[in-house]
């Protein structure tokens, strides 16, 4: 783990979304305003629990790929705590086992290929 480098959060909403002791947090704002940033931070909260599992959605591959999209921004904070991430699968798995997978929503039958996942392990 590079501790050159210290994560946290930023003062005010980010700091209280990540403080926050509750199983689904609403939070509006424009682009640009860290709310996805926010989630990223929020996994590493977990990242020592084998069992923990995470999804992130997108609406199109194209939120999720590339040069600040949310799985560049992912591959950029997890790698700092040693995680493994895969670009091929989009999969970041911590050393403890615990595992983000990011998906998109972009075509029609997509949409059903999660169900279920809820629960159970990420492939």
């Amino acid at each position: 783990m590079d501790t050159s480098q210290i994560v946290a959060p930023q003062k005010g909403k980010q700091e209280l979304a990540l403080n926050l002791e509750a199983d689904i947090i609403f939070c509006g704002g424009s682009a640009g305003s860290a709310k996805s940033y926010t989630l990223l931070m929020r996994m590493l909260m977990h990242m020592d629990d084998p069992d923990f599992r995470a999804i992130y959605f997108r609406r199109t591959t194209g939120e999720l790929e590339g040069q600040g999209g949310l799985w560049d921004e992912a591959t950029k904070l997890y790698s700092q705590f040693d995680a493994n991430c895969v670009d091929t699968s989009m999969m970041a798995t911590f050393p403890s086992g615990a595992k983000a997978q990011f998906k998109h929503m972009q075509h029609e039958k997509t949409r059903l290929e999660h169900q279920g996942l809820i629960g159970s392990p990420l492939m």
